[in-house]
């Protein structure tokens, strides 16, 4: 695993994580506008790539609108038919409430879940 130079988020940090079935997907960090915008493109050897857009904005209100975009693109014959069961819209709207759960925990604790 690539660590970023200052330990926090910064432009073209390397890691990996392991998600579902053990599946190891590599993140690089391709745009780092602090404060309103991340996008991460990630990589996974069952060949599909995502990138990842995360763009915050403030409201008069106070609070803050998010914006998640994804775009999944399948690299081979086995990913086309693998990317639209994985991410049918049950399975990506859970995947979705388990990511604002976490995201939640993280706003309120200053730490991830189970550190």
């Amino acid at each position: 695993m690539a660590y970023s130079h200052s330990g926090v988020a910064e432009l073209d940090t390397i890691f990996h994580t392991r998600e579902t079935h053990g599946m190891r997907v590599v993140w690089t960090l391709i745009t780092y506008q602090p404060e309103t915008k991340l996008e991460y493109l990630l990589v996974s050897r069952r060949d599909a790539v995502v990138r990842l857009s995360v763009s915050l904005s403030e409201k008069k209100s106070g609070t803050t609108d998010i914006t998640w975009r994804m775009l999944f693109t399948a690299t081979s014959a086995s990913s086309r038919k693998l990317l639209p069961a994985a991410f049918s819209e049950k399975n990506f709207l859970k995947m979705m409430k388990d990511r604002e759960a976490q995201l939640n925990y993280f706003v309120a604790n200053g730490r991830m879940i189970g550190t």
